[in-house]
């Protein structure tokens, strides 16, 4: 069965507590050269994750006769492998990596000890705001912490942050659909449509249904508001005299 366990793990210098899905728990595991592995199964570390991108399984190898679960991430091949000077190596799941629209970026590591046993309570997710500071959010909003770029935590976000980009003024400009011509405004939107909403903005009169607070979700002035009166108000909202009304 699955279950959530918490522990204390340290990344330059500074513990944090964490807890993580654990979906090997009952496996029986022992160290390998680079790395922990399973001993269900004959072990084969194969090539050792680098700085360069090299990426192998965080345990090399799984039998599903052993009864794990060999789909669990840690035996895919996605882990990049960063060293500490002090010997403490840290594994990132480059396919765990998601960037969010405001430019930030997250990820799950694993930070041990090499010859040390794979111990779950060593995973974490972690939140980089890809302006030089990370926190640990395995169970909730852990403290603001600096990522000095020569740092482990620094080469993290490096990797987490890779094409990041804050698009919220792009994705506000796609949902109110401002633009400069109706291919802009109306796209995604049939024919008829189209013709309504450049109907309205010719007219220069606002629809009595787009009161203040149309754009929040949930309030009374947006309840009942299909998707293209919703446009219409954005549009009409914004400086619609620089609208073109001609397709």
């Amino acid at each position: 069965m699955n279950a959530i366990k918490i522990g204390i793990v340290a990344i330059g210098g500074i513990a944090l507590a964490i807890a993580i899905f654990d979906g090997t728990k009952n496996s029986t595991l022992s160290s390998g050269a680079d790395g922990p592995t399973s001993t269900s199964s004959p072990t084969s570390s194969g090539p050792a994750p680098t700085e360069t991108g090299t990426l192998t399984a965080l345990i090399p190898s799984c039998s599903p006769d052993s009864g794990v679960d060999c789909t669990n991430p840690i035996y895919q091949k996605a882990w990049a492998r960063l060293e500490a000077e002090t010997g403490e190596v840290t594994k990132v799941n480059v396919k765990s990596i998601q960037h969010f629209n405001n430019g930030a970026a997250e990820l799950f590591a694993y930070t041990y000890v090499p010859g040390t046993p794979y111990d779950p309570e060593r995973m974490r997710r972690l939140f980089f705001n890809c302006v030089g500071q990370f926190r640990d959010q395995t169970e909730g909003f852990g403290p603001v912490l600096d990522a000095p770029p020569r740092s482990i935590a620094g080469k993290m976000s490096a990797l987490a942050c890779a094409g990041a980009k804050d698009t919220r003024l792009e994705d506000a400009d796609k949902d109110n659909g401002s633009g400069e011509t109706p291919a802009d405004y109306c796209k995604g939107y049939s024919d008829e449509a189209c013709d309504r909403i450049i109907a309205v903005i010719k007219s220069r009169t606002n629809p009595p249904y787009c009161k203040p607070g149309f754009a929040i979700v949930g309030s009374p002035e947006n309840q009942g508001l299909d998707p293209e009166q919703i446009r219409i108000c954005f549009l009409m909202a914004s400086d619609f005299t620089k609208l073109s009304t001609t397709k």
